[in-house]
């Protein structure tokens, strides 16, 4: 036992050496050094690192704009949206072109000029068959809207390609302010731009429900601009831009199905009295200029413009008809023909077992008749009904199952019996309850 101190004994335990305190430290870098280890994240991916993982940076985060960066990952920035409202018409017109078209349409089109008004957004489209008619298209448009509104054309936006080049001399005569979008920045442009993709969307729609040909594609692009300019609009408190610009509601009775049928009265193009005074046509939408509709004659690929037309909206010449629905298969019996009925022929004298059953069979017959006694009826019907052997035979219906004898007589050798076959019928339950159907009353 050791010493006890206050009733406790301690323990002695040897004194420790001292173990000398060693601080494990390392170099602090830059931001930028760690920016450039990490491979050039975004600046919130390296401070989120730096705060969880306590990386030793010396210094804060430069703000400086990394060259690296900036080389291999240049992006478009994003843009705000215009403050610029227009209060009349005229203030500023959106213009671009589309195209080329894959196909050639069956006017000889190619591309179409998109005008749109900023203040109503109403759109005029122009089909072109090359980009140098647009000076020409542009100037006449000008013309003509000034004139209807009875206002000057301020400002055109248009971006900088070489059909609207042309045009900046026009503008300069005129005190046209030319707005240009940047190059390769079509979004500076994009209201027009959203209102191509609006129209060709819409264009191509009505071209798949009608199953028109491509080539019919500006007059699918053309009607799908008359709808637009008549459909609300969300910029323009839901009133059509038709409205907005006229001030009145659009015709909507106007309207009909695109691609359909119709029958335009066509007697004035008649040669003689005997022509016929209509022909089926398909519905190519309404003509600009005429307040009418288009009728494409396919036998004679002639556009017709008429106002007395009468429409078959549910038929679409273009469109294949549904296939012939398939009739219903045919009832097939589960149960075999029975084998034809063959009249016996007369036994051969030849054969005593043949003659023997053929006196037993007459023999059956006799008393069978004798079993049945006649009705005290009129002379027709016991006429009818003496022999009921026959009643039964004419009576049995052709679908009874038969079974045969042998081919040879059981008491006859093979080869010395010379017995013709002679099938004889012997009836199942199921075929005396058919026979009971179809015997009349008076046999029983």
């Amino acid at each position: 036992m050791g010493p006890s101190e206050q009733g406790l004994y301690t323990i002695r335990l040897p004194q420790l050496k001292s173990i000398p305190k060693v601080v494990f430290t390392a170099t602090k870098e830059s931001s930028t050094i760690w920016h450039n280890r990490l491979g050039h994240p975004h600046r919130r991916v390296l401070q989120s690192l730096i705060s969880s993982c306590f990386l030793p940076v010396s210094t804060k985060l430069s703000s400086c704009l990394c060259s690296s960066c900036q080389m291999g990952k240049s992006c478009k920035l994003p843009l705000k949206l215009s403050a610029f409202h227009s209060n009349h018409v005229l203030d500023l017109v959106y213009c671009d072109v589309w195209g080329p078209s894959p196909t050639l349409s069956i006017d000889g089109y190619r591309i179409f000029l998109l005008c749109v008004d900023h203040h109503s957004r109403y759109m005029w489209l122009y089909p072109l068959k090359q980009k140098s008619d647009v000076y020409t298209i542009f100037k006449n448009f000008v013309s003509m809207a000034e004139r209807q509104f009875s206002t000057k054309l301020k400002s055109v936006q248009t971006d900088w390609g070489g059909e609207f080049r042309n045009l900046t001399p026009f503008f300069t005569s005129l005190g046209i302010v030319h707005r240009r979008s940047c190059p390769h920045t079509s979004e500076q442009n994009g209201t027009v731009e959203r209102r191509h993709r609006h129209v060709v969307e819409t264009g191509l729609a009505l071209l798949a429900h009608s199953n028109l040909p491509q080539r019919f594609w500006h007059f699918a692009f053309d009607t799908a601009t008359y709808l637009i300019n008549r459909l609300p609009s969300r910029t323009s408190s839901n009133k059509s831009p038709y409205q907005h610009l006229f001030n009145r509601k659009p015709d909507y009775s106007f309207l009909r199905v695109f691609g359909c049928q119709c029958f335009p009265f066509l007697r004035p193009y008649n040669r003689h009295k005997m022509d016929f005074r209509s022909a089926p046509c398909v519905f190519l939408g309404y003509s600009p200029d005429h307040h009418g509709y288009r009728c494409f004659d396919p036998a004679t690929e002639r556009v017709y413009v008429a106002r007395h037309v009468r429409f078959n909206e549910h038929i679409l010449p273009f469109r294949a008809p549904p296939p012939p629905a398939t009739p219903p298969p045919a009832y097939t019996s589960i149960f075999p023909d029975p084998p034809p009925y063959t009249t016996p022929e007369t036994t051969p004298e030849s054969c005593p077992a043949a003659q023997t059953a053929h006196s037993d069979h007459q023999t059956a017959s006799t008393s069978s008749t004798a079993a049945f006694p006649a009705h005290s009826s009129p002379t027709a019907t016991s006429s009818a009904h003496s022999n009921p052997t026959e009643t039964l035979q004419q009576h049995v219906p052709d679908q009874l199952h038969t079974h045969s004898f042998p081919k040879y007589h059981p008491t006859c050798s093979t080869a010395s019996c010379k017995l013709t076959p002679q099938p004889k019928t012997y009836r199942s339950l199921q075929s005396f309850s058919l026979l009971y159907h179809h015997l009349p009353w008076s046999t029983y």
